[in-house]
């Protein structure tokens, strides 16, 4: 536990991208939920905001992780359900990025629910995703 620790706040140290996010996700937000995560291996969890709702992860060996919306959008109140989302994603380059792509950003629409996302992160990498409700 205390390698994994070591090795997520050098990661935060070194990616502004995930630094900023979380840390306004965390101070603005009382509803955190963690989701999954492994001692030594990698964290995922997810906050509310508005309408919207981010999932953030970090790992600390080269993994490929699955995050399923579905773990997350069956907590939610009724009312903020909706049954279609687009997500915008943020994470840090793999070894499958061209060099020096630097963070990546791209935009996912027309998502269902159910749908889950597979993400190949680097060792010390991390993700953010964004869901929205489209109308």
């Amino acid at each position: 536990m205390v390698t994994c620790q070591f090795r997520i706040q050098n990661h935060i140290r070194h990616s502004s991208f995930i630094i900023r996010h979380s840390s306004l996700v965390i101070r603005h937000s009382s509803l955190l939920h963690p989701l999954r995560g492994l001692p030594d291996d990698f964290l995922v969890f997810a906050v509310e905001e508005g309408t919207s709702v981010t999932i953030c992860g970090l790992a600390c060996a080269a993994t490929t992780l699955t995050v399923r919306f579905e773990d997350v959008w069956e907590n939610l109140p009724p009312e903020r359900r909706a049954f279609l989302y687009s997500c915008a994603v943020t994470r840090d380059p793999h070894a499958k990025d061209p060099p020096d792509c630097g963070v990546v950003h791209e935009t996912l629409a027309g998502l269902a629910p159910d749908v889950r996302i597979c993400l190949d992160l680097a060792a010390n990498g991390g993700f953010v995703l964004t869901f929205q409700p489209e109308p």
